[in-house]
């Protein structure tokens, strides 16, 4: 089979599929995390709209990216296990474009490797397979967001692969290779700004690959800028025009890129410095990742000087010593330099540009390919060093051996890193990585970690765990100086809820949206356990931080109507309405408030606006039907019991409501199976064997109803309506005294 037929990477790419899909199956059908649950599952209603460009305008910078997430929509909701899969069928293409990129490299003269065609074409599948297989790549499949990493990968990787094609004689149109570089490269951009160094790339596959000098690589800018600025153009327009109301940007790189650094709080050097630290991080998740998983998210120390930490003069030596290395060995091993310089320039956009998070565990995927191609160049000078000693077939096949342990491992990894995959691990993981607290930690990060953890352990329920959470930053620790006041330890004693909250606003006021999320959850925890007082307190608190944020408002409602303060609850369920009009759970929390305070019909209204925004919640419906039925809609009202039932078949109450409903219009046979629909699931509740009975008396059967009567007595012998119902069935009906079910124990 000839290198690189289309059979050939048909059958690769069925294979990397395979790979992909194997290793992260487990985390398929996990919910959705951080920017996925905000900006997917958080956006549904602008999913639901049917405007794909509104759909593109969320992240305006990515609108290609978002286009695959809204055909994914399209095709299967908003389930996970799809937008999973998709990603693993994208993992594979790029893992074919980088098998593809690094066969044409070993082919080129210039780059001075060694082996046949055969061992070239095995050794461009393995780098392709390792690719696809490592542990970092749960981050871009099961990570749903970070589809924008792989897809700009598999663009990357496939336009440097045409380029490389044209430039080593591969392509015969060479007009036609070279449009579809700027087409990938463009393609690439609308995906993830990481492709912004592509130019660049290119200029440095000139320089080692084939061999240029520095002036004939210079005199080829003009053909690589004729490729890239057309493109580069095209998507400056369309991302500036996509800029709507959806947006999660601001409009303009200038103005993003100056809001990073004044939120980062650190200045350009101690960026670089501290990025020279990460970097050896991020190599080492490259060439020894672990079975425990990568943490994809953490607080860094930042270096405030070349010896502060001390390790950072050492990272630094190292990084000058990797540039001085790459640019030592362009002629004698051109492939190892591109490989060693590839990486370190793919890392330069998100390490520079994101102050204010130095580390995310995804940033190493592109620059691996660098890793892998120098790799792949080491197995072939290997494989011909053996030749040149003898008989090769014994270290060959020591060799294949090796390398397939290698993608065993691999893959073990990445599969048990997706069966661990769910909320509650992605930011357990990243806690236990953070630091301890200090003024030289980066603040912003360390507050997204704490305050995403607390929130998943409160939807879980495990409130005083969230609490705990929440109070890690201010812990005792070593050195405190530099801390605010309120931030410092509390020696001897512990610290209020209250405390905890101060200590929070002062320490991370540089992000009061984040803030005001911990600080919610925090309140949420609290009201749970019963500390009602504090957790209005700190509610209120949230909403003064983020007087904008939906979620303050409504937070600071709940922990008002479980107070009793029904007319506070009701204006902040207003405003948090003002605020979020599509979120049927405020309109379904604030129709409980009024239909409490005897406001009936404007509950109703409430709850028809919760309805239409999210008719296929069961309380929301159950809900309703209630209203309609003290409004003495009794037709309606079982319209909406039966649709809750319907909706979850175990909705007790539904079913019991509904069967008293029904009694009431006198449909005596319906109630009588709704009844025992309810019962199916709560045969001991005496309230259910009392209403049943009830609808056995107007159905005229007097002995099931006292059956049922005493049923309900026997679990519950103070239970009124019962004991009232039989005295007047036996008042009716005296020949029921005598029946064997009046003496169970004869």
């Amino acid at each position: 089979m000839r290198l690189f037929s289309p059979l050939y990477v048909i059958i690769i790419l069925t294979a990397f599929f395979c790979a992909a899909f194997v290793a992260h199956r487990p985390g398929f059908s996990s919910p959705m995390v951080y920017d996925s649950q905000t900006w997917i599952q958080g956006k549904a209603h602008v999913f639901a709209g049917g405007e794909p460009l509104e759909v593109m305008s969320i992240v305006p910078a990515r609108p290609l990216f978002m286009a695959t997430i809204y055909l994914g929509y399209l095709w299967h909701g908003m389930d996970p296990y799809w937008f999973r899969l998709v990603n693993a069928m994208i993992l594979a293409v790029a893992g074919v474009a980088l098998m593809l990129l690094a066969g044409f490299v070993l082919q080129i003269p210039g780059a001075r490797t060694k082996g046949t065609l055969l061992e070239q074409q095995g050794v461009s599948a393995l780098v392709g397979l390792l690719f696809v297989v490592h542990p970092l790549q749960s981050f871009a499949v099961l990570y749903i967001w970070q589809r924008e990493a792989i897809l700009a990968c598999a663009f990357y990787f496939g336009g440097l692969a045409a380029y490389v094609g044209v430039r080593s004689g591969r392509f015969r149109r060479r007009i036609l290779g070279y449009v579809l570089t700027g087409t990938l490269f463009f393609a690439g951009m609308l995906s993830k700004e990481v492709l912004v160094t592509f130019p660049v790339v290119l200029l440095l596959a000139e320089l080692t690959l084939f061999g240029q000098g520095l002036s004939q690589t210079v005199r080829r800018c003009p053909a690589i800028l004729a490729i890239t600025l057309p493109p580069l153009a095209g998507y400056l327009l369309i991302s500036s025009g996509l800029h709507g109301p959806y947006s999660e940007h601001a409009q303009g790189i200038g103005s993003r890129l100056l809001g990073y650094y004044t939120l980062a709080g650190i200045s350009p050097v101690q960026v670089v410095m501290t990025q020279c630290r990460v970097f050896f991080v991020y190599l080492s998740t490259i060439l020894l990742p672990s079975f425990a998983g990568m943490t994809f998210m953490t607080a860094m120390t930042v270096s405030a000087s070349l010896v502060d930490p001390t390790a950072t003069l050492f990272a630094v030596g190292g990084m000058a010593a990797l540039v001085v290395m790459g640019a030592a060995v362009i002629r004698r091993r051109p492939l190892y330099a591109f490989g060693i310089l590839f990486v370190l320039i793919a890392l330069l956009p998100e390490s520079l540009l994101i102050p204010h998070y130095v580390f995310f565990g995804y940033r190493p995927i592109l620059p691996m390919a660098g890793v892998l191609l120098v790799f792949g160049g080491a197995i072939l000078q290997l494989i011909a060093w053996a030749k040149a000693r003898g008989p090769d077939t014994v270290f060959k096949f020591t060799l294949v051996a090796a390398c397939l342990a290698a993608l065993v491992l691999l893959g073990c990894m990445s599969y048990s890193q997706a069966r661990r995959w769910s909320p509650l691990d992605f930011w357990f993981t990243a806690f236990h990585s953070l630091p301890e607290f200090s003024e030289k930690v980066q603040k912003i990060p360390y507050l997204d970690v704490i305050a995403n953890l607390s929130g998943v352990l409160v939807q879980e329920g495990k409130y005083a765990q969230a609490v705990q959470v929440l109070k890690k930053p201010f812990s005792a620790r070593a050195d405190t100086r530099d801390l605010p006041s309120a931030s410092r330890p509390h020696a001897g004693k512990a610290m209020t809820n209250r405390e905890i909250a101060e200590a929070l606003i002062e320490t991370f006021r540089v992000d009061r949206r984040r803030t005001a999320i911990a600080l919610g959850n925090l309140g949420v925890a609290l009201l749970q356990l019963g500390k009602d007082s504090d957790a209005i307190s700190i509610q209120r608190a949230a909403v003064r931080i983020d007087p904008g944020s939906w979620l303050a408002c409504f937070n600071l409602a709940v922990a008002l109507g479980k107070a009793g303060n029904n007319e506070a609850a009701l204006r902040y369920y207003g405003e948090a309405a003002a605020l979020n009009p599509r979120s049927a759970q405020i309109f379904n929390n604030l129709g409980r408030v009024l239909q409490a305070t005897g406001r009936r019909e404007e509950a109703l209204k409430a709850y028809v606006k919760a309805l239409r925004l999210a008719p296929s919640i069961p309380e929301i419906n159950y809900n309703l039907a209630n209203t309609l039925l003290q409004l003495d809609r009794v037709d309606d009202a079982v319209k909406y019991y039966r649709r809750t039932v319907l909706l979850r078949p175990a909705h007790v109450e539904a079913h019991a409501n509904m069967g008293a409903a029904l009694l009431r219009s006198g449909r005596i046979a319906e109630a009588i199976e709704s009844l025992n629909a309810a019962l199916k699931y709560e045969n001991r509740n005496p309230d259910l064997l009392n209403l049943l009975g009830a609808a056995y008396a107007e159905q005229g059967k007097p002995t099931a109803a006292a059956k049922l009567f005493r049923k309900a007595m026997s679990l519950d012998p103070t239970h009124e309506g019962a004991g009232r119902n039989l005295k007047s069935l036996e008042s009716r009906f005296p020949d029921l005294l005598n029946s064997d079910d009046a003496h169970p124990g004869r």
